[in-house]
């Protein structure tokens, strides 16, 4: 985070809560791991995110199923 202060970012990526609270509190700009695939699916760098989530926890990533669903509907898949 201080690195991005000091260049100045318009957006930081984040998937960690505490870090994620500790950034909106300092009025970053953030996103997740999942809202870069979400960004890259919509602007065609990739076909599909399901393959990617379905990695990611293969890989023990913790994606609950609430929110692996969400994602899915958002990509329309």
């Amino acid at each position: 985070m201080v690195l991005a202060k000091e260049l100045e970012a318009d957006l930081i990526i984040i998937d960690d809560y505490q870090a994620r609270k500790h950034a909106k509190y300092l009025d970053f700009k953030i996103t997740g791991t999942l809202g870069v695939l979400l960004k890259a699916k919509k602007n065609n760098y990739i076909e599909n995110i399901k393959f990617l989530l379905d990695k990611l926890i293969k890989n023990d990533i913790y994606i609950g199923d609430n929110l692996y669903k969400k994602i899915l509907n958002m990509a329309g898949e």
